[in-house]
């Protein structure tokens, strides 16, 4: 059976990936200059956020330059996640922000980005120079999902409807952020994206569901007040009133689901893309419960997002991949 919350294997490789993790971490805050992203955030705080971590337990077997490229992303993905969720602007003008950002980050915009968020993005565009037009649609695709999500959740807000819980699943997995960094999976690994297969794609979402709700669960308290957009706070809004044991149950649910599925795909004859794809999950998964472990992420305080004070339903929610 897969391990994938495995105490004792994270603290025999500790310190082989804090090794590695400094020379990412360096790398990364490197990046991060260039691209204008520490007219956002101070050094301290691109550090902090221990990004190396997390790409170096994900992806143990990728490049060095396939490592700080998932880095960067990801520390993109937070700044970008910050504007969808810390804005006070109405979701109009928030998809207007965001098809700038999806503008520069396909490279296609005719005009110079003029925020350091902008800038950012037409810089890791130019990363992607060298990918093939499969991987760039693959990418895309996943970005224009990603924003049409966070719009989503803003006009929510801006009508006061608070989601559902199908409906909440279907929009955490999607800004979880998860499903762009799995569209990096050529990039990381020099194989192709496997063939579409329902239970792969489920296993996929199962894998989006387990990061997204293993952060519901840990940042309750902290949330409570700041946000409407937790696991926890739906099933209350149900009517629930063990809203917070039925969320571990169905955390532990998908967890056993997600194991024996991803077993189904990493010791059985499908072909090699498909095997690394699932085993990707699977590493992908193993890595955010360790990175929660290792930062201590969760146990910092939270502040409330701007804009919480002002809407009835506010679009704060915890992130996937940031402090």
């Amino acid at each position: 059976m897969l391990a994938i919350h495995d105490s004792t294997a994270l603290r025999n490789d500790h310190g082989l990936r804090r090794r590695s993790s400094k020379r990412l971490s360096e790398r990364l805050l490197e990046w991060a200059e260039r691209a204008g992203l520490t007219e956002l955030w101070s050094e301290r705080t691109v550090e902090g956020l221990r990004i190396d971590y997390v790409v170096d337990a994900a992806f143990p077997r990728t490049s060095s330059d396939g490592r700080t490229l998932a880095a960067a992303w990801i520390l993109l993905f937070c700044a970008i996640d910050d504007l969808a969720d810390g804005s006070d602007c109405s979701a109009r003008q928030l998809l207007a922000q965001l098809d700038d950002l999806a503008l520069q980050l396909s490279g296609r915009s005719r005009f110079r980005p003029e925020s350091a968020l902008g800038r950012a993005c037409a810089r890791f565009s130019r990363s992607m120079a060298g990918w093939d037009a499969s991987m760039l649609e693959s990418f895309h695709h996943r970005i224009d999902e990603l924003f049409t999500a966070y719009v989503k959740e803003a006009s929510m807000c801006d009508q006061g409807v608070e989601p559902n819980l199908a409906r909440y699943i279907e929009l955490r997995r999607t800004t979880s952020g998860m499903p762009v960094i799995f569209s990096l999976f050529p990039i990381l690994t020099g194989l192709p994206l496997p063939e579409p297969q329902p239970r792969l794609q489920e296993l996929e979402m199962w894998a989006c569901d387990l990061v997204g709700w293993e952060n519901d669960l840990k940042t309750v308290d902290k949330e409570r007040g700041t946000s409407s957009n937790n696991l926890v706070f739906v099933l209350e809004r149900a009517g629930d009133r063990q809203a917070q044991r039925a969320a571990s149950e169905l955390f532990e649910q998908r967890r056993w689901q997600f194991i024996a599925r991803a077993h189904e795909f990493t010791a059985s004859s499908h072909d090699e893309s498909t095997r690394q794809y699932a085993a990707m999950l699977v590493s992908c998964v193993k890595a955010h419960h360790d990175w929660a472990i290792v930062t201590g992420r969760y146990d910092r305080t939270a502040t409330p997002r701007r804009g919480s004070a002002q809407t009835s339903v506010p679009r704060t929610r915890p992130l996937t991949t940031g402090p």
